[in-house]
């Protein structure tokens, strides 16, 4: 009569909670009069329920369970197969559900709005709503194309913070609930201590059963917190096997006191924090089970008396696919589904002929009191679970925007979080972090491609890759004898955890004989189980393990290695005896770019992406040929892109390589710098007068310029002098001017084109002779650049282009910037500027477009520099930094602080000393929403540099607006440059 009360009477049921005693008793009586326990331990023990238990007495339960047959409650138990690419499988689902009532699905292969398709369809025709299940261990990605892959679970074995284990199966449910998935099959909780297992492998945390637990409750916690059930699989342990149970019946041959200690150590503490179902292998396991070849799946003295009776097991107990060869070889699909039934499994999963299964099993259950109540439990639990799942109040899946919501932003941060956490420095001699100025070559190996890892070391340093000639190796290791560093990355395939992961004996040798004579950087994107047979690995300089081949750990470990981020992952297996499961190095980060995604720095995507408008816009209305931009935020580059060609031709596009002519950023990039050196080792003031470094001009009308007003704008000298005119007007172009170099004409200002040495003395005597205005009003111009130019060089003993490549350049690692590019790239990676039909009589190509700077042979400290928008950011940001970059300092705080502020703001001169500074009028260089402390400069070629201390902004666009001619404003006219600096404030998130 008690029983019956507690059993019928949903307002009781409905007030209990796991922590409440009242349920602790009602459950006591359930599993009793069911037979699952005989004894109160298994319900007061301190294991946590499964969550979907509080509903086995709800009142949508038992009006489903009353209204079932015999035949019905079997069918219950059994999930299909169901696959949304294949037009057959669905016809053989809907016959299930039509005339066998089947209780659920597990999905395969196909995608997510087919899936999502068929789910609603098979709901609307099953009169008891059906469990959807999938295999989604790392992600719906296992099973469905398009959508989102999470790392491996040995990747996530490398991991010390558990919390993102968490983190991620979090995210996952939030995916699986979008395709009301309601059981997925993980986490894999095997303790993977056979390195050879090749069906488990890298889907297990590691081999150390204390964080493959901590892990495996973290993951099922994620899941079931977000209502998806977890599946903790493959029970006893399918972590010490060789063989495949998908091929065979794979053999554990431990006592039960082993297998107690290690196998079965994760399923005790999943089972101890609630999991909701677990998966039961076919293993033939004789310290359990000593009938020969039984599957542990369908004995019952490993599923009712070891996992429910013995463990506590309260949940769903589910069989791995009833088709594998592990049961199929020894039993017809009846007699498995049978047997499996009879052992206590609640879930038949994927049996064969299932009309004949269930005429079997009703038969046997007719005939048993015992395995009558067995059935009714296992039924009522399965109703119990639809019913958390919500399956009573099933609301069909929304598929617009679907795609989308599978494929969050928010998903791609936390795979590089865990990414970051999880690369593993094996060995280090005091190399990483590399030094930026080393010769550096990189070497593919693996048989896959690691462009972006290569791409990505090249944001830090000139990276040459070296292709190996396999004809001759010797010309391979003679050409890698050039280089201070050789950076070797084995690439294996990460489209699935079964590729082959073996490194080749080829690879091995030629990694030997690198190591002999080079400084070798080894880097894996491999399994860890790769090391076991590649010895010469542990002969690096430098080893470091990533894993999986995705530009996340491509991406991060090129970071790793210039110290923009820091090694923080363990190793989870056990590789040599050098190399244990445990071991880890960790590298300092020093403060370089980190390449981040725009949301973790609080930007979005989304509006960002507006940027490309602007730019498509402006290419297509011809105000420039094509583009880079970049942006980054907080250290972080979060934007950086290449748009359109580098003529209108569209012969050559434009890339991240890409040289652009800077023209007067210049100014902030090269003689800034040398100013601010000078500056601060007390060479050099900006309080003097230019005649305090240049005496020649004591007794000229510059006499008494100050370097301030100079810089400042406000010297009150010509905005410019047309220096080549005067030769061409002259008529004496014959005289300074010829098509081939010589001794005396040795100063080239393009392709066929150089002036006689002599004529820089008539450009500074046409200096000195130019007039002064002495009212300080400001006037933009160049001209004091060609004295500073003279001052700088006096004072550093050497060119100025000379100093800067060794001192600032090549030690930041921004290898693109520099002076008379023709001297050190390809001319196809220059972009060309202007046709130049008055001076020079050709396209400008390689050669710096302002005819000054190219008459005093392409240095001028106004103009004269080309590289990218990358390697201009990092200037930009060295500054952000108050001038170290890399834990280098290059310019002195607060000499950078005295260059950057405005200088007379008072006088309503915006300028600071050499820097341009926002607008105090209406228009002027920037948006006008960024901070009044921000700095920067523009270029007359098209280009910008600018950045802000406030919102730790640095914006980069570079263009060659001016070809072919520069009588194309229309960039400026439509305001492109300072239309996507506000693109990028309204970006950010408030």
């Amino acid at each position: 009569m008690f029983l019956n009360f507690i059993l019928k009477d949903e307002n009781l049921i409905s007030i209990f909670t796991p922590n409440n005693m009242k349920y602790k008793i009602t459950l006591l009586f359930l599993f009793i009069h069911f037979g699952v326990c005989t004894t109160p331990d298994v319900i007061f023990n301190k294991s946590k329920y499964p969550p979907f238990l509080q509903h086995l007495n709800s009142k949508w339960v038992n009006n489903v369970l009353d209204t079932l047959t015999l035949k019905q409650k079997i069918a219950q138990l059994i999930i299909v197969p169901a696959y949304s690419n294949n037009k057959k499988s669905k016809e053989e689902v809907e016959l299930l559900i039509n005339n066998n009532n089947i209780g659920g699905v597990i999905f395969f292969q196909g995608g997510p709005v087919r899936q999502a398709h068929l789910t609603n369809y098979f709901q609307k025709i099953s009169s008891i709503p059906l469990l959807v299940t999938q295999d989604a261990e790392w992600g719906l990605s296992m099973r469905l194309d398009s959508t989102h892959a999470y790392p491996w679970a040995m990747t996530m074995g490398a991991v010390n913070d558990n919390n993102l284990v968490y983190n991620m199966a979090s995210d996952l449910a939030s995916h699986c609930n979008k395709l009301r998935v309601n059981i997925n099959f993980g986490p894999v909780a095997d303790v993977n201590s056979n390195p050879k297992n090749p069906i488990i492998n890298s889907r297990s945390f590691g081999e150390n059963k204390y964080d493959v637990s901590e892990k495996t409750i973290k993951y099922i916690s994620g899941l079931q917190d977000n209502n998806v059930l977890a599946c903790a699989k493959h029970f006893p342990g399918h972590g010490d096997t060789d063989s495949d149970s998908h091929k065979t019946l794979p053999f554990i041959n431990h006592s039960k006191t082993r297998i107690d200690e290690i196998e079965l150590y994760p399923f005790k503490k999943a089972i101890e924090n609630g999991v909701g179902s677990i998966m039961v292998a076919h293993l033939e396991v004789p310290a359990f089970e000593t009938q020969k070849n039984l599957p542990s799946s369908l004995s019952k003295k490993i599923v009712s008396e070891l996992l429910k009776k013995d463990l506590g097991f309260q949940g769903l107990a589910i069989t791995d696919a009833l088709n594998m060869k592990g049961v199929a070889n020894y039993f017809t699909p009846q007699q498995a589904a049978l047997q499996a039934f009879i052992a206590g499994n609640d879930i038949l999963l994927m049996p064969d002929k299932i009309k004949e299964v269930i005429d079997l099993i009703a038969i046997e259950v007719s005939e048993s009191r015992i395995l009558k109540k067995q059935l009714d439990f296992s039924c009522r639990k399965i109703l119990a679970l639809k019913n958390w799942s919500s399956l009573n109040k099933y609301q069909a899946i929304n598929t617009i925007n679907l795609h989308n919501d599978l494929n969050q932003v928010e998903s791609k941060i936390l795979n590089k979080e865990i990414a970051s956490n999880a690369i593993t420095v094996l060995k280090n001699d005091n190399l990483i972090p590399l030094n930026s100025s080393q010769k550096i070559a990189y070497i593919e190996l693996g048989g896959e491609e690691g462009n972006t890892f290569f791409n990505h070391l090249n944001y830090y340093s000139e990276v040459e890759k070296i292709t190996p000639n396999f004809e001759n190796l010797n010309i391979t290791f003679n050409e890698l004898e050039k280089f201070d560093i050789v950076i070797a990355g084995v690439h294996k395939s990460s489209k699935s955890p079964w590729k082959s992961y073996s490194v080749s004996r080829f690879d091995n040798n030629f990694i030997e004989k690198v190591s002999q004579q080079n400084k070798l950087v080894l880097i894996l994107f491999c399994n860890p189980y790769s090391l076991l047979d590649f010895p010469a690995a542990e002969k690096a300089k430098s080893l470091i393990l990533s894993y999986q081949n995705d530009d996340y750990f491509q991406s991060l470990s090129a970071q790793l290695i210039f110290g923009a981020i820091s090694a923080n992952g363990k190793l989870p297996v056990s590789v040599s005896p050098n190399l244990l499961e445990g071991h880890k190095l960790t590298t300092p980060r020093i403060n370089k770019f980190q390449i981040s995604l725009p949301e973790e720095q609080k930007m979005n995507t989304t509006t960002l992406n507006k940027i490309d408008s602007i730019v498509f816009d402006a290419i297509n209305d011809k105000a420039m040929p094509g583009c880079q931009v970049f942006i980054s935020k907080n250290g972080n580059v979060i934007f950086n892109k290449s748009y359109g060609y580098q003529t209108y031709e569209g012969n050559k596009k434009i890339t991240k390589k890409s040289l652009y002519d800077l023209a007067s950023l210049t100014k902030i990039l090269a003689t800034m710098p040398c100013l601010m050196y000078l500056d601060e080792h007390g060479k050099f003031s900006l309080n003097e007068q230019l005649s305090t470094y240049l005496s020649e001009l004591s007794k000229t009308n510059k006499s008494k310029l100050s370097i301030k007003d100079v810089l400042a704008h406000q010297a009150g000298l010509k905005s410019w002098i047309p220096f080549y005119r005067e030769i061409l007007d002259s008529n004496w172009a014959d005289m300074f001017l010829k098509p081939t170099y010589s001794n005396e004409f040795s100063i080239q200002i393009s392709d066929n084109l150089y002036l006689h040495r002599n004529y820089l003395d008539t450009i500074y005597s046409r200096l000195d002779s130019s007039e002064v205005s002495f009212n300080k009003e400001y006037l933009y111009s160049d001209l004091g650049y060609y004295y500073l130019k003279k001052v700088i060089e006096n004072l550093l003993g050497e060119p100025m282009d000379e100093w800067l490549l060794n001192n600032v350049y090549k030690p930041l690692g921004t290898y693109s910037l520099g002076y008379l590019p023709m001297k050190r790239f390809n001319k196809n990676d220059i972009v060309p500027t202007e046709y130049d039909n008055e001076f020079r009589q050709q396209l400008v190509h390689g050669y710096v477009h302002d005819p000054g700077a190219a008459m005093l042979g392409g240095v001028g400290s106004h103009a004269g520099l080309f590289g990218n928008a990358f390697d201009v950011g990092v200037i930009m940001q060295m500054y952000l930094q108050g001038g170290t970059y890399g834990n280098k300092k290059y310019v002195d705080s607060d000499v950078l602080n005295n260059y950057t502020k405005c200088q007379f703001c008072k006088n309503n001169n915006r300028r600071g000393a050499g820097f341009d500074k926002p607008q105090l009028e209406e228009e002027g260089p920037t948006c006008g929403c960024v901070s009044l402390d921000s700095f920067g400069h523009t270029g007359f070629t098209g280009t910008i540099a600018w950045a802000d201390p406030k919102e730790q902004i640095v914006y980069v666009f570079l263009s060659n607006r001016i070809y072919p001619t520069v009588e194309n404003k229309k960039l400026i006219e439509k305001d492109v440059r300072t239309k996507i600096q506000q693109t990028i404030y309204n970006s950010i998130i408030k």
